[in-house]
């Protein structure tokens, strides 16, 4: 099958007219007219009262705090999209959906509790490092048996914890708000917006939605601590649109997806890129492509290229890296997914399951997976899967397919260490020259023995392993995953020599 390569044509933005907005939390103010630092607002609210013409620009001053959930109200174009950045120097502008539990009284030997109105759908408690302890919530207060446990009952949370809260963690967020920033939620389109260099956390839902949007750009974003671990809510991005760019943020322990790209009900998502990210212990999918509801026609052309996908050691979640999945009559169509890649994951690393059709996978290196490296089951739909390295040393094959028919699979590495190399129609496949008789896969594939090394979480092949490069099914890419040209034959795998 051909293989269509899609491309989002960025525009060179040409603001006239424009205005920039400063924002900050420490030192601004209201009464000011908002047009220079020196007479910087203070909050986002009153940004959200100023109506925001295509061209405008609203910079948050690096180091600010904002406990605000910040809605967009009014749409750039294509050629003068409102952006929303920093200025300064320091750390990103934090917008924040939480309160802090503050004023920790005794109530037990080992539970201590704070005063607090509102019901949180989660808690974090963060030490003098930085490092984020996730709250878990139980059903009473006879049930708080071990460190973090909590609940809230009556306007007091309940914490357990050995030492006073207050002298233990500097902060405890408490999340009371749904989203850090969010497009209209009266379903008016908000089109053409860029979002750049800022932190979200701790927010009950999504850091960043978008509903039935065009043209968003989000990039350099660290997006954090979102949601709940039982993976009933939590995204880094959910972006229902097209048109979108998502490059270079860091999503990472995300109560469900690091990105969400779903079509609900009618909501078209087409077009869109997901390059260059680095995500990280989100505890349902790193890059989640759902048609949940949506006609057959709703979610397609989507890119999802050059990202790293991984989980630290530590990480008690269980994650696939990349998934599209379809329910009812909505497809996932026409997805490449190309020169990722994905180490660490606790169960599968490339997933194409249910309703995906058209799904091209290609040139990525997925190592040391729980379950299986790259996993094919969605039934008699299109698939191909090109050029891939995938290594598992732990529990099952690399790779698997549930139904072999509309498959094109070659050129790829399959290594494993105990078990065989693939599953296929029900059946291991133990013995190379068989597995290719048999089902016509990877003619120019093979299962010799692949050593790669670790460096930085990258897996690099060494030197006696030449047999992978050059050795690749020639295909339209013309970069790898660090973006360094690729000439002549491709290597198999995501990254070129």
């Amino acid at each position: 099958m051909l293989l269509k390569i899609f491309f989002i044509s960025l525009p060179l933005f040409a603001q006239i007219n424009a205005a920039n907005y400063y924002v900050d939390s420490e030192k601004g103010n209201n009464v000011n007219n908002g047009l220079t630092p020196e007479f910087a607002w203070k909050t986002l609210s009153k940004v959200m009262e100023t109506t925001l013409q295509p061209g405008d620009s609203v910079l948050l001053k690096r180091g600010s705090k904002f406990q605000e959930e910040f809605v967009l109200s009014f749409s750039g174009t294509k050629d003068n999209p409102i952006v929303i950045s920093a200025y300064g120097k320091g750390e990103k502008p934090l917008i924040k959906g939480s309160i802090e539990a503050k004023k920790w009284r005794k109530h037990s030997n080992i539970v201590w509790r704070s005063e607090l109105k509102e019901k949180p759908a989660c808690i974090w408690l963060v030490d003098d490092n930085g490092t984020i302890h996730w709250g878990t919530e139980q059903n009473s207060k006879q049930s708080l048996k071990i460190n973090y446990d909590y609940i809230w009952q009556d306007s007091v949370l309940y914490l357990y914890l050995g030492n006073n809260p207050s002298k233990t963690f500097p902060k405890v967020e408490c999340s009371v708000r749904d989203f850090g920033i969010i497009s209209n939620l009266d379903f008016k389109h908000i089109d053409y917006i860029i979002i750049d260099n800022l932190e979200i956390a701790f927010v009950k839902d999504a850091a960043i939605r978008a509903i039935g949007s065009k043209g968003w750009i989000v990039k350099n974003c660290t997006l954090h601590h979102n949601g709940k671990t039982d993976e009933s809510n939590g995204q880094g991005i959910q972006y229902e649109g097209t048109n979108g760019l998502f490059s270079n943020n860091v999503l990472y322990e995300n109560g469900q997806h690091g990105f969400f790209l779903s079509s609900f009900g009618n909501a078209n998502v087409a077009y869109n890129i997901i390059e260059k990210n680095k995500i990280y212990n989100n505890y349902h999918t790193g890059i989640d492509l759902m048609n949940d509801g949506g006609d057959e026609n709703s979610h397609s052309n989507t890119i999802i290229r050059q990202n790293l996908v991984y989980e630290t050691p530590n990480f008690k979640g269980i994650e696939v890296g990349i998934q599209t999945l379809g329910y009812g009559n909505g497809l996932v169509k026409n997805v490449i997914i190309h020169h990722n890649i994905v180490v660490n994951i606790s169960d599968i690393g490339i997933s194409a399951v249910s309703n995906s059709d058209s799904i091209f996978i290609h040139n990525n290196t997925v190592y040391e997976t729980k379950n299986t490296c790259i996993n094919i089951d969605n039934d008699t739909y299109y698939a191909e899967v090109y050029n891939n390295i995938g290594i598992s040393h732990i529990y099952w094959a690399p790779f698997f397919v549930e139904n072999s028919k509309n498959k094109n699979v070659d050129y790829n590495i399959w290594n494993i260490g105990q078990q065989s190399f693939a599953f296929i129609d029900g059946e291991y496949a133990d013995a190379w020259n068989d597995y290719v008789k048999k089902y016509g896969f990877d003619k120019n594939g093979t299962d010799k023995q692949l050593n790669m090394r670790l460096e930085n979480l990258i897996p690099v092949i060494t030197e006696s392993n030449a047999f992978s490069i050059d050795n690749g099914k020639n295909l339209n890419y013309s970069f790898d995953y660090f973006g360094k040209p690729i000439r002549g034959n491709l290597d198999i795998g995501a990254i070129e020599f």
